[in-house]
């Protein structure tokens, strides 16, 4: 089979979406298919300086000059050729390629539900709503799809004006790397590695809900005298999160890792005493299921698909309030779900630790791999 993956183009620097589009190229290259992935090649996007521009002259390369890419390999196409779209927000690029045998990849449609007013937290411009119809439109168009979890497909199925003709939940392969380890084989680099900390990963976007791991820390230091750091693996943090630690003497007792290899982030889910992730939503959740596969206790957001990817084995807490009246006794209240976790009995804890590592075996790499290799096999065969 020859798998042609098409891509976000790399200019737009979307790394997971980045790293999924290779995990199934060298995956479906171990399976001994023909795999490539094509991006727009960005050579409007580099004619300027300007940031503003540049976003518009982005547009131009992958909606206006790309296309005729698309259309290229279509025409050189054969009854043995796949085409995937590794994200449903290249929706717009579907009318080129559905003339071919082709499948789209969904993770989460967090960007249309913005337009549709779902998210107060994420208001839209009325640009940025027309640029979502526009991938609506575009995406509404094709046949075959893979979701990442139940939660996507149903959000999906909303969105698409006829049943499709195919719809399957793969959910997404954990890497191998994150794995339990023992103490000895752990080599901290820093001190509060050896005294325990809380753990958060994630980015700035309004949806990872990084404010609200810091509120519910600083609200946990006043309340309890316990004096557990707070790591943060990720980018710097940003606006409200930066000033609300500020306003604290809490300062030197934040930490931030930036630019860390996996194996080191593996030691540090290892290592954690509770892992932090009320996220506002997700398609997945990928360091619940990393933190679980390590051993770690995760606190998470009681909704799909945190929910669907924490099962009965992680601890929840409600989504955080847009009102910030409302978000003192959130955080008041996730602060008090934080001490009483630490404080369960170790047997309770090593209990948990191993029925996470048993529920999270799932969602192994490997076997995602192999169902989504019989799939483009159906799609090819059958479309």
């Amino acid at each position: 089979m020859r798998i042609v993956f098409f891509s976000h183009p790399a200019f737009l620097n979307i790394r997971s979406i980045a790293r999924y589009a290779q995990w199934l190229s060298d995956g479906m290259a171990a399976l001994g298919h023909d795999t490539k992935i094509v991006v727009p090649e960005g050579k409007y996007h580099r004619r300027s300086s300007s940031i503003f521009l540049q976003k518009w002259l982005g547009y131009v390369d992958s909606f206006v000059s790309f296309p005729r890419v698309l259309e290229k390999y279509v025409r050189e196409g054969d009854g043995n050729t796949l085409f995937v779209l590794v994200d449903q927000a290249l929706g717009p690029w579907v009318p080129y390629l559905k003339k071919g045998k082709l499948v789209v990849h969904c993770h989460d449609f967090l960007a249309q539900k913005s337009a549709d007013g779902v998210y107060p937290q994420n208001p839209l411009s009325k640009t940025g709503k027309i640029y979502q119809q526009y991938i609506r439109n575009g995406f509404a168009q094709g046949k075959n799809f893979i979701c990442i979890s139940n939660k996507t497909k149903q959000d999906l199925l909303q969105y698409l004006p006829n049943q499709p003709q195919f719809s399957e939940v793969v959910y997404n392969g954990i890497a191998p790397v994150f794995r339990y380890k023992k103490k000895e084989d752990i080599k901290p680099q820093y001190a509060w590695e050896k005294t325990g900390f809380f753990l958060h990963v994630g980015g700035n976007q309004w949806y990872k809900n990084r404010l609200g791991v810091v509120v519910a820390y600083i609200a946990f230091r006043k309340k309890y005298n316990c004096p557990l750091p707070l790591v943060l693996v990720g980018e710097p943090l940003s606006g409200v999160a930066v000033q609300a630690i500020a306003h604290t003497q809490l300062t030197q007792d934040v930490h931030l890792l930036s630019n860390i290899d996996d194996e080191r982030l593996c030691d540090l889910y290892n290592q954690t005493s509770l892992f932090l992730f009320p996220s506002i939503a997700e398609g997945f959740g990928w360091p619940i299921a990393e933190a679980m596969q390590c051993g770690a206790s995760v606190l998470t957001t009681d909704d799909a698909p945190m929910t669907e990817v924490g099962g009965e084995v992680a601890w929840y807490v409600p989504i955080m309030p847009v009102d910030t009246n409302a978000q003192k006794t959130w955080s008041d209240n996730v602060a008090s779900k934080m001490k009483a976790i630490l404080d369960l009995p170790e047997t309770e804890k090593e209990k948990r630790k191993q029925q996470g590592i048993q529920y999270v075996a799932k969602f192994d790499s490997k076997k995602a791999l192999e169902k989504i290799e019989k799939i483009y096999r159906s799609i090819l065969d059958n479309n």
